[in-house]
């Protein structure tokens, strides 16, 4: 989750089989992205969210 939020401007998260899209999130953060950065770390805890939470 993190690499995909330092790396991506949009994380596609899918639903379990059948594997369709759930959500799309957007990351309005600025590159180079901090790891240790508020936002950062709440952009992983809003899709760790939606992984689990699936």
């Amino acid at each position: 989750v993190e690499e995909a939020v330092a790396l991506a401007d949009r994380v596609v998260v899918l639903s379990p089989r059948p594997g369709r899209i759930r959500e799309v999130v957007s990351l309005a953060l600025p590159h180079p992205r901090q790891r240790d950065d508020a936002a950062f770390i709440a952009a992983c805890r809003q899709i760790r969210n939606l992984i689990t939470s699936a």
